[in-house]
């Protein structure tokens, strides 16, 4: 337990069956899935999102669910290298709430 930070210990003992699950990603491995996120800007009292079509990045409409032909929601490091004043836009994602 010394060498473990107070958040791991917390996240441990917050939920039955996490010490299972440690030990399981400890034993088999496990992969990290990064966040997704909405850059949301507000325009003319509407909320407008950024988008991206190709290499193109635009801002549109108020619709966050994305399309065929372009996508609206980004990794934190994707919204960063577009434009590091980005970031204090973005709003997480939540699961199952849009296409990507």
């Amino acid at each position: 337990w010394q060498c473990m930070t107070r958040k791991v210990g917390d996240w441990l003992g917050e939920k039955e069956g996490r010490y299972e699950l440690f030990a399981r990603a400890w034993l088999d491995g496990y992969t990290v899935e990064e966040l997704l996120y909405y850059v949301k800007f507000i325009e003319r009292d509407e909320d407008s999102y950024l988008n991206k079509s190709g290499d193109r990045y635009f801002i549109a409409s108020n619709d966050k669910n994305g399309g065929g032909n372009y996508r609206v929601t980004f990794t934190e490091s994707e919204i960063k290298s577009i434009d590091e004043r980005y970031w204090e836009f973005a709003v997480p994602v939540e699961e199952g709430e849009a296409n990507v």
